[in-house]
């Protein structure tokens, strides 16, 4: 899979689905943690604007480095390493939730790529 110039909805999204698990039921739109459980429908947490929601995901399966930006670049870099894939995936964001979540889905093989 490949996001190029994707919007934060579509990151958060993805990471929804590749990294938290969650399944897309079509017909209500709503996302739900178990697809065999109808009765667990619930709003996707807002992973690339939640330290809270993210932090989880970066512990469950590696490790990560956080750099946080100094005032000459505005952005946070995450190296993250997975246990299972390898090291070394960065992500970069204007956030610490976004860039994580970036880091996130590169680990997982999807390709995050920004043009402009």
């Amino acid at each position: 899979m490949k996001l190029t110039d994707p919007t934060e909805d579509q990151i958060n999204a993805a990471v929804a689905e590749h990294v938290a698990g969650y399944s897309f039921y079509g017909l209500a739109k709503m996302w739900i943690e178990d697809a065999n459980q109808p009765a667990g429908f619930s709003p996707i947490p807002r992973f690339t604007r939640s330290a809270d929601a993210v932090l989880p995901l970066l512990e469950k399966d590696g490790e990560c480095e956080i750099s946080s930006p100094d005032p000459a670049t505005p952005h946070w870099t995450v190296k993250y390493s997975s246990y299972h894939n390898g090291c070394g995936f960065y992500g970069e964001g204007k956030t610490f939730p976004l860039a994580a979540c970036i880091a996130l889905l590169r680990a997982k093989g999807i390709q995050v790529e920004f043009t402009k």
